[in-house]
Formats: C-alpha cells, sequence, structure tokens
C-alpha cells in the first residue's frame, strides 16, 4: 500500500505494483497519472496530516519528554535539547514578527529564493531528526506544531507547514514549489475547507 502521496515521473514505482496493491493519491494530478499506469488500485485521500489530533498531540507532550528521557541514549537527548533551542529560535523569529518559512532544498520553486532568504526559517527542516521510535516521532511533531503555532500569520512553500498552520486557524499565504505539488493539494484539500490559507499565485504580482 502506498499512502497518500503525490506522483509524477514514477515509471518504475507503478510497474512492479499490481492488482493486488493499493496507491492513495493525495491530488487529482497524481490521481490521473497514476491510473493509467499501474494495475494497482487507485483512489483519492487527504493527505494524512489532515488527520492530526494537534491537541492530543500537544497535551501529551511532557508524557512524551518524560518517556524519551528514560528510553532514548545520549545522541538522541542531544537531538530533542536541539529541539527546545531551535523552537526557542522560533519564538525570537516571529516575536519580531518574522512570517517566512520557505523551503531551501531542490524541491525550492527558484522565484522564491528571495523570500527564503530574507532571515527566513525554514520549520520543516528544523525538526527532520532521524529519530527512529514512535515516543521520538510524537515529539519531533509537538516541536513542529508548536514553531508553526508561533506565528501570527505565515508566508510558505512546505506543503506541511501549511497543513499544520491551517489546522491551527492560523493566515496563510502558500506558495508553489517546483513542481505542481503545493498547487495541486490546494485544490484537492484546501481550497473549499480551509478560507485561511490563500495561494500566493492568485495574488498580482507573486508567482
Amino acid at each position: 500500500t502506498v499512502l497518500p502521496s503525490t506522483i509524477a515521473d514514477a515509471p518504475e514505482l507503478l510497474q512492479i505494483l499490481d492488482n493486488k496493491d493499493t496507491v492513495f493519491c493525495r491530488d487529482f494530478n497524481s490521481l490521473k497519472y497514476t491510473a493509467i499506469r499501474t494495475d494497482a488500485n487507485v483512489f483519492f485521500c487527504h493527505d494524512m496530516a489532515f488527520r492530526l489530533d494537534l491537541s492530543a498531540i500537544c497535551n501529551d507532550a511532557e508524557t512524551l519528554r518524560m518517556r524519551m528521557g528514560r528510553t532514548v541514549g545520549k545522541k538522541n537527548k542531544l537531538k530533542l535539547f536541539k529541539c527546545q533551542l531551535d523552537l526557542g529560535k522560533v519564538s525570537l523569529y516571529t516575536f519580531l514578527g518574522g512570517r517566512h518559512a520557505f523551503r531551501r532544498d531542490r524541491e525550492r520553486q527558484p522565484r522564491n529564493d528571495g523570500l527564503a532568504s530574507a532571515a527566513g526559517i525554514d520549520v520543516s527542516n528544523l525538526f527532520q531528526l532521524g529519530l527512529q521510535n514512535q515516543s521520538g516521532h510524537d515529539l519531533v511533531s509537538y516541536y513542529f506544531i508548536e514553531a508553526v503555532r508561533k506565528f501570527d500569520s505565515i508566508e510558505t512553500d512546505r506543503l506541511h507547514v501549511a497543513i499544520a498552520a491551517a489546522l491551527l486557524g492560523k493566515h496563510v499565504l502558500f506558495f508553489e514549489n517546483a513542481y505542481f505539488k503545493n498547487r495541486a493539494v490546494y485544490e484537492a484539500s484546501l481550497k473549499d475547507r480551509y478560507m485561511n490559507v490563500i495561494p500566493a499565485w492568485g495574488h498580482d504580482g507573486i508567482n
């Protein structure tokens, strides 16, 4: 089973799937592309991040910290300490009025580079720590959500930053990434469900 994904230019993957497999696509571009290129069962499904129970994750944070303190080694404790420092960095950035959370990797849209370099913070990249147990995943999710919560409003080309901000009721100006993913997921899952998310490509002079 392939969980909700954006799929493009993936012939090798699709060719090895058969009618016993199931593929969930999180946008209709991927759905159309995949359905005619594989024997697998193909369905649309909203991105899994929309199913997050934010209150449960945040309410359990202290329990998770205690559990992680008992079960992880020194290296992972240092990673979690880094999370706390990075959350403080986001707090200071937003306190000073910062609102940019743009990616700097190969999936970035070059038109956004000016915004990405304007002292912004790539929130998603801060919390990619490689922790390998469920408690670690949950605790990193907590820090990520709390980082997004610090923003009053946010401008981003990170899909999951936009989704988390949408769930938190933040005002989001959502920019394109290097290919169709952000625009397609916006059309499929955000446009009619989260009025607080505004596409930057719909603004004069932007994108």
